[in-house]
């Protein structure tokens, strides 16, 4: 591990130490606190909101049963929910609302003593950029760059490049390497035909940097967390918020080879685990969605309000992990783990990208030869531990292969794919 900071990016350094099977992490994203007062006359030219932006306002006490920051907050204090890092994908706050701004920034650094996780791993949004002026005449940024403690980091040399450079490296753990990517550092300026605050960019310094600043220091486990998302999504027509260069970066991160990256973004409310290409060193993305956003009409019925705890092994072959999403009840004022919604169901996996077919035959080798004959999808995975690493959407291709070419059918009381208590049964074969 080199003694010297790769420039103009620093990391912070760590002593050499064996690491862990995994690293944990609690990823929110999209928290959007919000001032009523606010709203009302910064945003809506006095008006009055007839919509609230979010759960989280700061007219609910800390301590209300019905705020969903307050009921995390018991979990990681009932031991319920443990991480090692605690991430943030942006969007602290609403329109770039400085009280908000710094009640969220606050909450997680109190969410982070919690845990004992360190200082939050945290990005910009969208929302946490004054990009049209509300409030300073100066900087769009100004807001985030006086908050206290610092953002993104303590870290001084890591902050002044997260500023200047569009990006920063962190090592929270001698294993553990994080990229903080700024894609809303251009928000704010615009010129005659295209105003940057209507989409996400990724820096030049960190597109050309990156691969000399990565190979001069080798990590098992490598995030990228941005708040844009890098790669259209299924949205209407109209979104064009796509982060610039996006696709350009996840063709560096492929071409650094293995163990893979895990990129994390929020931004779309839109939760999904996909892979960024069929080779096998290519990114996973992770799209988180909104802890706490009201949620638009358009998007209603394909999402939830969720934070998730993601798992991640450390392998030198490839990177693969676990998540697990929680998915927050406006009826019981809690936070629920193992609902299975139209968001992110309540588990899956990723890293494990196999030829289905060959995995369809090693799948059917264990379903009793007896017509009828049973086994849950939990044993299933007891005996063959690489497909708790499966992505979702391989999920249901593969429950085609078996019912097509081994007779085999899925069945579960939620009708979702190999998840929870369903079961294989040999049927017949026609």
């Amino acid at each position: 591990m080199p003694t010297a900071t790769p420039k103009p990016c620093p990391r912070s350094t760590g002593s050499a130490a064996t690491p862990p099977p995994s690293v944990r992490l609690l990823v929110v994203s999209d928290v959007h606190f919000h001032t009523p007062l606010f709203q009302q006359h910064q945003v809506n030219g006095g008006r009055s909101l007839t919509d609230s932006p979010s759960r989280l306002s700061t007219d609910i006490a800390l301590g209300d049963p019905q705020n969903p920051f307050y009921a995390l907050l018991r979990l990681v204090r009932d031991g319920k929910v443990k991480a090692d890092v605690l991430v943030c994908c942006g969007d602290l706050t609403t329109c770039a609302d400085p009280t908000a701004m710094n009640l969220g920034w606050l909450q997680l650094h109190r969410l982070a003593d919690a845990l004992k996780a360190g200082e939050p791993v945290v990005t910009a949004g969208n929302h946490d950029i004054d990009s049209r002026f509300k409030v300073s005449g100066t900087s769009p940024s100004r807001a985030l760059k006086l908050l206290d403690p610092p953002f993104p980091s303590a870290d001084s040399r890591a902050a002044a490049s997260y500023w200047s450079n569009g990006y920063c490296i962190l090592e929270r753990k001698p294993y553990l390497r994080i990229i903080l990517a700024n894609t809303c550092a251009l928000h704010g300026y615009s010129t005659e035909t295209d105003r940057q605050s209507d989409h996400g960019a990724f820096s030049e310094q960190l597109l050309h940097e990156i691969p000399t600043a990565i190979e001069a220091w080798r990590a098992p486990l490598n995030i990228l967390l941005c708040h844009h998302h890098p790669r259209e999504i299924d949205l209407p027509g109209e979104d064009r918020s796509v982060a610039r260069d996006g696709e350009r970066l996840l063709a560096t991160l492929e071409r650094l080879g293995q163990p893979n990256w895990l990129v994390l973004h929020g931004h779309r409310h839109l939760p999904s685990v996909k892979y960024a290409s069929s080779n096998a060193s290519s990114p996973i993305i992770f799209s988180a969605g909104s802890f706490a956003a009201s949620l638009h009409l358009r998007i209603q019925g394909r999402t939830a309000n969720q934070f998730y705890i993601i798992d991640i092994e450390n392998t030198d072959a490839q990177l693969r992990g676990r998540f697990e999403a929680w998915t927050w009840s406006q009826h019981e004022a809690e936070w629920r783990r193992g609902e299975d919604t139209s968001a992110l169901p309540a588990s899956g996996g990723f890293g494990y990208r196999p030829y289905l077919a060959h995995a369809a035959q090693v799948i059917a080798s264990l379903v009793p030869a007896r017509m009828d004959g049973t086994i849950s999808w939990r044993d299933i995975e007891t005996r063959a531990p690489d497909l708790r690493f499966l992505l979702i959407d391989d999920r249901s291709p593969l429950l085609d292969l078996l019912r097509a070419n081994h007779g085999i059918e899925w069945e579960s009381p939620n009708g979702r794919p190999m998840v929870g208590s369903g079961f294989l049964r040999l049927g017949r074969i026609r």
